[in-house]
């Protein structure tokens, strides 16, 4: 589980190496690295999902249902949040 929140940090604070950690911890939840936990496999899910509307320049962006840092920091510490109480 440390390992897990380790990542999800790296993605908040490794804003060089961020798309390509994104990338690499959805790999990990689609290929069902989670999946003995249920619980810890729904919410790696779900922010893999969310992460996917992450757009790391969205001043170029138009579109509403893409967003930046600030929702993709909250999503994250919301996942760690909810992965906390799962222990």
């Amino acid at each position: 589980m440390s390992q897990l929140k380790e990542r999800l940090n790296a993605i908040i604070t490794d804003k060089e190496h961020r798309t390509s950690l994104i990338t690499n911890f959805q790999n990990e939840v689609w290929s069902g690295q989670y999946l003995p936990n249920e619980n810890i496999q729904t919410i790696v899910s779900e922010l893999a999902y969310d992460l996917d509307c992450y757009e790391e320049n969205l001043d170029k962006m138009a579109v509403d249902e893409y967003y930046g840092e600030e929702r993709l920091v909250n999503e994250i510490l919301s996942a760690i949040q909810k992965l906390d109480t799962t222990i």
